[in-house]
């Protein structure tokens, strides 16, 4: 969260192939260092060979190695990456994106770009 490439060290809310939710500070080109977990899972389902995680947790980071969200800012930058097998590990595609978000009134909308 939070940044482009792993260089930056963002927070990354990792979930592995058997559905386990755990937090890194990722390195250069590395794992880099498990975090205490900020998030908690409401949901964990597999669908048609799709695994959807839905989860919560508060605006500021739990720690200041965690992400914290604003509400000021327009946008938040992320990487995501999809893994070669069901253990966290290098990863066999990657991208770098942002949410945009918006709000009118008490409603937020976010579009991925």
């Amino acid at each position: 969260l939070g940044a482009q490439v792993m260089k930056d060290a963002p927070n990354a809310i990792i979930v592995s192939g058997n559905g386990t939710v755990f937090e890194q500070k990722l390195g250069d080109q590395q794992a880099g260092k498990g975090l205490p977990l900020s998030v908690k899972v409401t949901s964990n389902t597999v669908a048609n060979g799709l695994r959807t995680v839905v989860m919560t947790r508060p605006l500021k980071g739990l720690t200041s190695e965690h992400f914290t969200f604003s509400l000021t800012e327009p946008s938040i930058k992320y990487i995501n990456a999809i893994g070669r097998g069901a253990t966290f590990a290098y990863h066999k595609s990657r991208a770098a994106s942002v949410v945009s978000r918006w709000r009118s009134g008490q409603t937020w909308t976010s579009l991925r770009r």
